[in-house]
């Protein structure tokens, strides 16, 4: 497994990892609660998601395996210049295996 900083340029993988999540764990589970297909599809928008990746307060990590997304985890920075974590989600078959603290380190 590879953790790497999220850029730009992984848009189209964490957009794909973000639509299957969703669809495997339904609008009402935890995290996705209240969230169409419409949201999703603006989550995954390559401007939405640049958005969200990196810049000075906020910073996205990402767990790959066979070069897919597998796990995801994102901070921000609060007013103390500390950095807080803000969301995370692990593919449901990787649930288990380690790879979302390793992440969120």
């Amino acid at each position: 497994m590879e953790f790497v900083e999220a850029t730009e340029s992984h848009s189209p993988v964490i957009a794909v990892f973000f639509r299957e999540a969703w669809k495997m764990t339904g609008p009402h589970a935890p995290g996705w609660a209240g969230a169409d297909q419409q949201v999703i599809e603006h989550l995954a928008r390559p401007e939405t998601l640049g958005e969200r990746i990196g810049g000075p307060e906020r910073q996205m990590l990402l767990a790959f395996e066979d070069q897919r997304v597998v796990t995801f985890a994102a901070t921000q920075r609060n007013g103390e210049g500390q950095r807080n974590w803000a969301a995370s989600s692990c593919s449901r078959r990787w649930s288990g295996r380690g790879s979302g603290p390793r992440c969120c380190r």
